[in-house]
């Protein structure tokens, strides 16, 4: 009995010192875009929930997959490293690559939603359709001009136009662009004729009337853009979806530690301050258990794998 005791007070402090008085929170991408944002905006209230200090670092390179890979690779399973993962990485990547740095399913174990963003399609000033079925009409009189902006090859903005294609039996030519600047500026130009891309940066120029957005692929309506019907209202019930953020831990995390971060998560999507800074950029605070997480990755795989097949799109 007394070796007992003894063992449960050498244990005492190792039990209570399990949680990290640190925790990591890592971006896969440059700091100042809606990842960032979303991330420490979240990384506040992620702090008071858990107790202990929650810093974003920024760890961009390759598409996400550098800073995907650090925290995959860590080995930190006591809750002292964790990842903003999203649609991109951890379902798309697996999808597009033959070669990954890290499994995203084996080697992450899904926390929680972050966010939903808005999927847009939107044409040039010059186009002269005002809904999805008149554009094509239009596309079928123009094929040379059938085309589509994306804004990274392999991007989930680069598959909805693919849907879209199949969707309305039209054969649109994707586009790739390394971004939105310059592919805003030749579908203002005249020199694209449509693009599928956030709504975030769709709207502000459909709003200053410079593109003419045509529909979102969300369930509903954009809030940011209400006047704008979906691609369900207008008939094509195919063509839905949004993108997301989430919430990642290494593999072997412990089960307890993972509640404990989506507890926190839900506490954030909650919080006001949490709301106003990430709606402010368009995007939709969210929350799920891990479970709930779960389920929701494997139905996306499940949703794109036979997409990203049928376009023979690989990125390495």
């Amino acid at each position: 009995m007394k070796k007992l005791l003894l063992l449960a007070v050498v244990l005492l402090p190792l039990s209570v010192s399990a949680q990290p008085s640190l925790t990591r929170f890592i971006v896969p991408y440059p700091p100042g875009g809606g990842t960032d944002i979303t991330a420490r905006a979240y990384a506040e209230a992620l702090r008071v929930a858990l107790k202990r200090n929650v810093i974003v670092e920024n760890r961009a390179g390759a598409g996400g997959q550098v800073g995907a890979a650090s925290v995959a690779k860590s080995g930190a399973t006591d809750g002292s490293m964790i990842l903003l993962g999203n649609v991109a990485i951890n379902v798309l990547a697996p999808l597009t690559h033959r070669q990954l740095q890290f499994d995203p399913v084996k080697d992450l174990v899904p926390v929680s939603l972050l966010g939903r963003l808005d999927i847009a399609f939107g044409v040039g000033p010059d186009i002269p359709v005002k809904n999805v079925k008149e554009f094509v009409a239009w596309a079928k009189v123009h094929p040379a001009q059938s085309n589509f902006g994306h804004p990274a090859a392999g991007s989930l903005p680069h598959f909805f136009g693919l849907l879209l294609g199949k969707a309305t039996g039209i054969d649109l030519l994707a586009v790739p662009y390394k971004g939105s600047p310059a592919m805003n500026n030749d579908l203002m130009g005249g020199q694209l004729t449509s693009v599928m891309n956030a709504a975030t940066d769709v709207i502000p120029l459909h709003k200053a009337g410079r593109i003419r957005m045509l529909a979102s692929a969300g369930e509903q309506r954009s809030r940011m853009a209400s006047d704008v019907p979906t691609f369900i209202e207008q008939g094509f019930p195919e063509i839905r979806g949004t993108s997301w953020f989430g919430l990642f831990a290494p593999a072997g995390t412990a089960p307890d530690e993972v509640q404990r971060l989506s507890e926190a998560v839900r506490k954030g999507a909650a919080d006001p301050q949490v709301r106003k800074v990430v709606e402010a950029i368009g995007i939709d605070p969210a929350a799920s258990s891990p479970e709930e997480f779960a389920k929701f990755i494997e139905a996306e795989r499940v949703r794109w794998a036979p997409v990203v097949k049928a376009s023979g799109f690989t990125a390495d």
